[in-house]
């Protein structure tokens, strides 16, 4: 009968497993060779642990190409929802400027039309250069801060940081 290793429990999580690494590193009162051997025993337990994250990942995968599949289909469905409300405002509208009548309005049916006024631009070439506004915009050169942070310059506000990636899922 094989004996059961010390840490190892089905029921754990990928998570716990690496949280008790990250503990066992840092603690204080093992001794080398106490780190070393429940390490040991971690590293199996993470390596089984392991073979279930990549297929649980292309599983939430699937999952996701499912779900943006679902949210494409409902987009749609509300641009020709709302389409089919520009529809019938315009049918209110041709019908008002049409007959000069608008329906019966009543508590189901509390139709107004009102003129709104916007500004049709004919040509801008020849509008007076008092109705034009300035706009001027400012943007970080992030790919430059970037390069200049990698050649150990030092800029106020700044600093080089790296993030962890992993390889291999997506």
């Amino acid at each position: 009968m094989k004996k059961a290793k010390p840490y190892m429990s089905n029921k754990r999580s990928f998570l716990d497993i690496s949280s008790d690494i990250t503990e066992t590193r840092a603690d204080f009162w093992l001794s080398e060779e106490e780190i070393d051997e429940k390490l040991s025993v971690l590293y199996d337990e993470l390596a089984d642990k392991e073979n279930g994250v990549y297929w649980y990942y292309k599983n939430l995968d699937k999952t996701i190409e499912l779900a943006t599949d679902y949210k494409k289909q409902m987009d749609d469905k509300i641009k020709k929802l709302k389409y089919t409300q520009k529809k019938l405002k315009s049918l209110v509208v041709d019908t008002y400027t049409g007959f000069d009548e608008l329906p019966k309005t009543d508590e189901f049916n509390p139709l107004k039309i009102f003129k709104s006024a916007s500004v049709e631009v004919i040509d801008e070439l020849v509008i007076p250069s008092e109705y034009f506004i300035k706009v001027e915009t400012l943007k970080l050169d992030k790919k430059r801060i970037l390069a200049d942070l990698k050649d150990g310059k030092e800029i106020p506000g700044c600093e080089l940081r790296y993030k962890p990636y992993v390889r291999g899922l997506k």
